[in-house]
């Protein structure tokens, strides 16, 4: 434990593992009010930025793509949001921030509902496959009637 002293105030820093770690990562005892609002409009302000950006860069999602075309556009949406991560998890300073980045996350992913689609047409494909596959077999559908299915093309 180290006592910091700033002026008038102080604050008490617990690090990890008992001890001061080469890196630095502490854990407060008391923080900021004022800090923890700053940390969470900062990044969900800029995960809605980036999540916009990454909205507008593909194209608008359509049930009647090909599934190879779906499952490009799935893995470019998920690369770039792995690309965006990578390049704004510095910035987030997450040994500063209590909220861990969360803010950041839910603008991110908030401002792309492209993305939710994408995955739902996915899901609707591949249940469809399946119910097929099961079909041509001769399983049954545990619950699940083909009509309920969009069948794929």
């Amino acid at each position: 434990m180290v006592r910091v002293r700033h002026g008038a105030s102080s604050r008490t820093y617990h690090f990890v593992g008992g001890e001061r770690s080469n890196s630095n990562v502490a854990v407060f005892e008391q923080m900021n009010s004022g800090l923890a609002i700053e940390y969470a409009l900062k990044d969900t302000v800029l995960g809605l930025a980036s999540g916009t950006f990454i909205d507008y860069l593909l194209p608008p999602v359509s049930a009647s793509v090909s599934e190879g075309q779906l499952a490009f556009e799935v893995a470019m949406q998920a690369a770039l949001n792995g690309l965006v991560i990578a390049a704004v998890v510095p910035l987030l300073k997450p040994e500063l921030d209590p909220s861990m980045g969360i803010p950041f996350y839910a603008g991110l992913l908030s401002s792309q509902p492209s993305f939710s689609a994408r995955l739902e047409t996915a899901s609707l494909k591949v249940k469809g496959r399946a119910v097929q596959l099961g079909l041509q077999m001769g399983l049954p559908t545990l619950g699940v009637p083909p009509t309920t299915v969009d069948p794929v093309q």
